[in-house]
């Protein structure tokens, strides 16, 4: 599969690392990461992109992404890629059944990349200065974070108790095998595409 590039957010790419080194079926296909943070910032996402994919002029790329900014559909049509089937990483992660019943609860998911960068983004980038205003934002749109084990890290047990109590939320623990992630982009490696298109 050399003729394959796999381009990941960095929330899942230690997971599909993971899966691309323990199956055989994977061998050389290449992998590029782009910063997760770049969610924040839908534009300079999509510009990243379009970089990546211009480099891999000739690949057949695969985005283990979900509908993660606005354009990603463009993307898809206008470049000779494909992306996995789901809205978002925890979809990718969960399945789509698991996550609409997840979902259910209205939770908060954090996941392991993301988890150790929570000051940074509830501060800085969501503006929650205090304790009290992030709190009150937290009651009115979620009941519960939902943190998901994948089993490639210990689990962050202080990061886990810290964003608890910054946001008085009681944290459940959910695990996730790599099984629907690994499916996903197994159907998309085999999935027919037609050119980009050059209109």
């Amino acid at each position: 599969m050399k003729d394959f590039h796999i381009i990941t957010c960095s929330i899942l790419q230690r997971e599909t690392e993971k899966i691309l080194k323990d199956d055989e079926c994977f061998s050389g296909i290449g992998l590029s990461a782009i910063d997760s943070m770049l969610h924040l910032h839908p534009e300079k996402l999509h510009q990243e992109m379009k970089k990546y994919i211009s480099e891999l002029s000739g690949k057949n790329i695969v985005l283990v992404y979900g509908d993660c900014h606005p354009f990603i559909k463009d993307i898809e049509k206008n470049f000779r890629c494909r992306k996995l089937k789901g809205h978002n990483c925890v979809e990718l992660i969960l399945g789509e059944e698991p996550y609409k019943n997840y979902m259910k609860n209205e939770p908060l998911f954090l996941l392991p990349e993301w988890l150790p960068r929570w000051r940074e983004i509830f501060q800085n980038e969501f503006g929650f200065k205090s304790t009290s205003c992030a709190r009150a934002f937290m009651h009115d749109f979620r009941k519960i974070l939902l943190y998901i084990d994948t089993g490639l890290i210990p689990i962050p047990k202080t990061d886990i108790h810290d964003i608890s109590v910054f946001l008085e939320t009681p944290v459940q623990i959910i695990s996730a095998p790599l099984i629907s992630l690994k499916q996903n982009i197994i159907n998309a490696l085999k999935e027919e595409r037609s050119p980009p298109d050059d209109s």
